[in-house]
């Protein structure tokens, strides 16, 4: 109790703005990502794979239960959208993008892109029931979004504003 009185003093008196309690908990916590088209929830497994499947009962699948990390958040004036990875976690591996072949796996990287795989992805929409994931890689012009289809694969394409690269964060 005494150390705590004494950091926040020293803070103040250097001009430190500690984060509220609140803030540290977490960005925006872990939920279920949900594909707007077929209503089915992210899901991977220890090799890294990535799926989509019927979702689980709460509380019942870790395997389907996602936190976003923020790594930026856009300034003011600027476009709408924050840099995220996407975190597991049964598996605590990070969502990400494999340059060759377009492919979508997990990796324990969540924080590092390298010439191979990008972890970090902008997050986009119109808040967090309907979020767009993508990257650029290439063509400036191009995104490339987080897809899912009917089958249950997860993949990446460029976008076209379809509503297969549309999930919902949250029951």
């Amino acid at each position: 109790m005494i150390a705590a009185a004494i950091i926040a003093a020293v803070a103040l008196a250097v001009g430190v703005t500690l984060p509220a309690p609140a803030q540290a908990a977490g960005y925006v916590g872990e939920s279920i990502l949900r594909s707007k088209l077929t209503k089915q929830c992210l899901d991977s497994n220890f090799a890294g794979q990535v799926y989509t499947l019927p979702c689980s009962a709460r509380g019942t699948n870790d395997h389907q239960i996602w936190e976003p990390l923020l790594q930026l958040r856009s300034g003011p004036g600027g476009p709408a959208y924050d840099i995220v990875a996407l975190k597991n976690k049964a598996t605590k591996r990070c969502l990400a993008f494999v340059y060759s072949g377009s492919r979508i796996k997990t990796t324990s990287e969540c924080d590092n892109a390298d010439s191979a795989l990008d972890p970090e992805w902008y997050a986009q929409g119109t808040g967090w029931r309907d979020v767009v994931f993508y990257q650029w890689h290439g063509n400036p012009s191009r995104k490339w979004t987080l897809f899912t289809d009917v089958t249950g694969a997860v993949y990446s394409e460029i976008t076209g504003n379809y509503q297969n690269e549309h999930w919902q964060f949250g029951w």
